[in-house]
């Protein structure tokens, strides 16, 4: 019997096993930038727990890399050399100014907001901001929020110019050395962080540097508005669907034991919120009038905020990154003895 060749070659082919299924395509890493911690045990405990958790969230690989300073932190999101960072309001809204930089989502921690409290001593006879001419003050940094940019807008706000106010300015370099020297009367006023909301302020940042019994020595005379706590933003141009999945990973992290272990363990958060970047429209305006030396309460625009990224600094410019480090530094120095 004889076979026409077309009906050969047909079934030639279909006896041929069919060609290799192309391999699925590898996405690149994406690279979430942190701020430097106190050691290298905690960069590296940090790196690990974020490149774990959001590698498995969404599967593809993350990187985390260490930056000295946020004002790095901020330049390199800014400019595209990262694709996330976790930044600090002041450091965002600086890398927002440089460039179309994306809130993904902002700390829960007492609330998705904070303030700063102006604070004095208890027995002080100082009762609003125009008592406080001829006293020293102790700020804590000039790149702290909370402890020198926040305050120096209220004193302009109440229509005080600043320089030369006080008798004395200092800065402490970190909430709790200025809370001291309030204390102990070395200074008369100092700023720090304090809850979102409440009808009874308190210098919040004094208590968890000194414990809760400073509170009772220690009283707000001035709080300011509400700014965001520390933010997750993403490099301009990331792919918005990407972003949206991010916000709903940060947003579902206290749902679950590994999520809370990385909001405890990193963060020192309750969780994450919803974050636009109109969040930041109150601290945009207060670093555009302490820069300017006068308050205007027209609209800012991104482009008109006047710190510079520079001034950004390391874990002394905020209270929450400082007292999250100072508590994990004694966490994972009890656990090296006990091992």
């Amino acid at each position: 019997m004889r076979l026409c060749l077309p009906l050969v070659v047909l079934l030639v082919a279909a006896a041929a096993p069919p060609p290799p299924t192309p391999a699925p395509k590898k996405q690149p890493p994406l690279t979430f930038g942190i701020p430097r911690p106190y050691d290298v045990a905690t960069t590296h405990h940090d790196a690990r727990m974020i490149e774990g958790y959001l590698s498995s969230a969404l599967s593809r690989p993350v990187e985390s890399r260490t930056f000295a300073s946020y004002g790095d932190l901020a330049t390199a999101l800014a400019k595209g050399n990262i694709d996330l960072a976790w930044i600090t309001p002041l450091a965002y809204v600086d890398a927002s100014k440089a460039a179309a930089v994306v809130p993904v989502a902002k700390a829960l921690r007492h609330g998705l907001f904070y303030r700063s409290c102006v604070y004095v001593r208890a027995d002080s006879k100082v009762k609003t901001l125009a008592d406080l001419a001829g006293k020293r003050a102790a700020w804590v940094d000039r790149a702290s929020t909370s402890g020198y940019l926040l305050p120096e807008g209220l004193l302009l706000k109440a229509g005080i110019d600043p320089v030369g106010f006080f008798s004395e300015l200092s800065f402490a370099g970190d909430h709790k050395t200025a809370c001291v020297e309030v204390l102990h009367g070395q200074a008369d006023v100092g700023g720090t962080y304090t809850a979102q909301e409440s009808a009874h302020p308190v210098p919040q940042g004094c208590a968890d540097a000194l414990g809760p019994q400073a509170l009772a020595k220690l009283r707000c005379i001035a709080v300011s508005d509400r700014i965001p706590n520390e933010v997750i933003a993403a490099r301009p141009g990331l792919d918005p669907n990407l972003v949206g999945e991010l916000g709903g990973i940060f947003a579902r992290l206290s749902e679950t034991d590994a999520g809370r272990q990385l909001l405890r363990g990193v963060f020192d958060a309750d969780g994450f919120g919803l974050a636009l970047d109109s969040d930041f429209d109150g601290l945009r305006k207060v670093a555009r009038n302490v820069a300017a030396g006068r308050w205007s309460d027209e609209p800012v625009t991104k482009m008109q905020t006047s710190v510079s990224l520079q001034q950004v600094e390391s874990p002394g410019a905020t209270g929450h990154h400082r007292r999250r480090r100072q508590r994990r530094h004694l966490r994972h120095s009890s656990r090296a003895k006990s091992e």
